[in-house]
């Protein structure tokens, strides 16, 4: 009995639920925020369409790559003067220490 009148309840309060929904989307201040809301998306999405294509943007990327092939010049460089300082090492023999 109890799970029946919960039950129904719930069911009532979500058809109330979707009814003051569908009232509130059709009210002009909802209305008036959508339009805005859609407003600033279209124009911030036309915003960055033009910053895509400026040439600011272009040079950015050039430099980035510029850089991006020089860190990786460098860590090779790096790793290869590693590399034969532990062949040195290698080769060099230990005395160890003198007392």
């Amino acid at each position: 009995m109890a799970l029946r009148q919960l039950l129904t309840r719930l069911l009532f309060r979500s058809i109330d639920t979707e009814r003051l929904v569908h009232q509130l989307s059709e009210s002009s201040p909802i209305q008036r925020a959508a339009r805005l809301t859609l407003m600033l998306f279209q124009r911030g999405k036309t915003a960055i369409e033009d910053l895509k294509e400026s040439p600011l943007v272009k040079d950015i990327k050039e430099d980035a790559y510029r850089a991006e092939r020089i860190r990786k010049s460098m860590v090779r460089e790096v790793k290869t003067d590693l590399k034969d300082l532990k062949d040195i090492i290698k080769l060099k023999p230990f005395k160890g220490y003198k007392k």
